[in-house]
């Protein structure tokens, strides 16, 4: 749950900031994916995350929990990708970036995802004692 409180904070204030700020983003995030220490900085940090997450939360349970732990997986492979084919992630990434429609998506699934983390940490045990996922 505490991992959860985490993931709430980061997403909803990455996708609020996004949202209301959307050139300033947009253009920091283009400059991020240009620098190559910047990518490799986000490459290691993901990776960092990422395998934190799986060696202290691999938990494969039917319940919400399962979310965080494919989370960690997601961040430990993107660390990888990043690392491995740096130039390739830049370039479609910045393909992504570019696109107006693309930020505003972003920007409301972080909210959506910020908003789902702070219900599941802040109900976590209720809803792991009382629903199960089938």
């Amino acid at each position: 749950m505490l991992i959860a409180k985490y993931f709430a904070l980061i997403y909803f204030t990455y996708g609020l900031g996004l949202l209301l700020n959307k050139k300033f983003y947009q253009k920091m995030i283009i400059e991020y994916l240009k620098s190559g220490a910047g990518l490799i900085l986000g490459g290691l940090l993901a990776l960092i995350i990422g395998l934190s997450l799986v060696i202290y939360h691999n938990i494969w349970e039917t319940s919400w929990v399962l979310i965080i732990t494919l989370f960690g997986w997601a961040a430990l492979i993107k660390g990888v990708i990043i690392l491995l084919f740096p130039e390739e992630v830049s370039k479609l990434a910045l393909k992504w970036y570019k696109n107006q429609k693309l930020i505003n998506l972003v920007a409301v699934l972080s909210i959506l995802l910020g908003l789902m983390f702070g219900y599941l940490g802040a109900l976590g045990t209720v809803i792991t004692d009382t629903f199960k996922i089938i």
